[in-house]
């Protein structure tokens, strides 16, 4: 067994024991450029989603992890990804679509290395969704279904959305198109419901992830929890490569919300964006969960109130684990090089943000860049 996954595995149950509480929050923090909120609530016994923000003195990022299966695939993005991503900066003097890429590639390989020897772990993945602010300019990248919207002023001054993100769900008819066109020979590939809904191998409804080896690694068995795959793929069904998009920061842009799928499931990208302009900023990604939570519990006949008062086990029949960032911009900033302290914190794990000695680039080779040309 791999070193990580022995140490992971040995201080599972400790974590699990400690995660006592449904919703975690974080009011109001500042990363490089502005001021930002998270927060997270949790379905089961166990949280699957995971998140991060990283901020530097001269960037700031911003993690989204959505787990499937178990956290272990979640937990090792927010683990190495951003590692991924700082080496891969550093050497390129740089924070490019390329770069973005390569990291999610090598935290691909390292999580597929560890478990493709496990055939009980192959199943477990995450959605990956990433946000880099760094000179003036916005770097997004994700896999799965999480998503990330930008609230803007538009010329006559009401706040309009951005959807800065490509899903990769089932549902979208692109995606099933792509996969199609991949697997012409393959009669089982999409698989529907009573619903209409579909799965892909009747079993996932994401073409993009980190992890799911079975679907990934031809002659990587699963047999241990899909008996239909104990006889291993042939060829990849699922995918690796994020969407990535990038724009330069307006003053107009006034904050991106990142979240996970169990936040978009009930709220729209514009009724996410109305909510944060027209609330107080201070909690404000909390206030978002809630209002995610009070449309399931709605949807069910019952209050906001009723939901609180469940079981967790209970829970999963109601709603997802739901993870929130807003990281909110100011403009005037990013004409500066910031000269605040490190920090990072990592969603549901944190109760306060940690020390952080994060930079892209060391402070010799930030030497070029002038801020008044953004």
């Amino acid at each position: 067994m791999s070193d990580w996954l022995q140490t992971y595995l040995s201080t599972f149950s400790e974590r699990k024991a400690a995660e006592d509480y449904s919703i975690w929050s974080r009011p109001l923090d500042a990363h490089s450029y502005g001021e930002f909120s998270i927060a997270a609530v949790k379905t089961g016994l166990i949280m699957e989603d995971n998140s991060q923000v990283e901020a530097g003195q001269n960037a700031t990022v911003v993690g989204v992890y959505d787990g499937h299966g178990h956290p272990l695939a979640s937990d090792y993005v927010s683990e190495k990804l951003f590692h991924h991503l700082l080496e891969a900066a550093n050497e390129n003097d740089a924070i490019t679509e390329g770069v973005l890429k390569h990291a999610f590639q090598k935290t691909e390989e390292g999580f597929i290395d560890i478990v493709k020897k496990f055939p009980e772990y192959t199943a477990i993945g995450s959605c990956c969704l990433v946000g880099v602010i760094w000179k003036g300019k916005l770097y997004v990248a994700n896999l799965g279904d999480s998503g990330a919207v930008l609230g803007y002023l538009d010329s006559d001054n009401m706040i309009r959305s951005k959807g800065l993100t490509q899903s990769h769900h089932i549902s979208e008819e692109r995606i099933r198109n792509e996969l199609l066109a991949d697997h012409p020979d393959d009669p089982e590939l999409l698989i529907q419901n009573v619903e209409s809904d579909y799965k892909i191998k009747g079993v996932i409804e994401v073409s993009r992830t980190i992890g799911d080896a079975y679907l990934k690694v031809p002659g990587v068995p699963c047999h241990k929890l899909i008996p239909k795959f104990a006889v291993p793929i042939q060829k990849a069904i699922l995918k690796s490569e994020p969407s990535v998009t990038d724009r330069e920061i307006e003053a107009t842009d006034k904050f991106i919300i990142f979240a996970s799928a169990g936040l978009w499931k009930y709220i729209s990208k514009p009724r996410a964006v109305e909510i944060v302009h027209t609330n107080p900023r201070n909690d404000i990604a909390k206030t978002l969960v809630e209002a995610a939570l009070t449309v399931a519990a709605t949807k069910k006949g019952m209050e906001y109130s009723d939901l609180k008062k469940m079981d967790q086990k209970e829970r999963l029949k109601f709603h997802d684990d739901i993870t929130v960032v807003v990281m909110f911009l100011d403009y005037a900033r990013l004409k500066e090089i910031a000269t605040m302290p490190g920090l990072s914190i990592q969603g549901f794990r944190n109760h306060s943000p940690v020390p952080s000695t994060f930079n892209v680039f060391k402070p010799s080779e930030f030497k070029g860049f002038d801020p008044t040309s953004i």
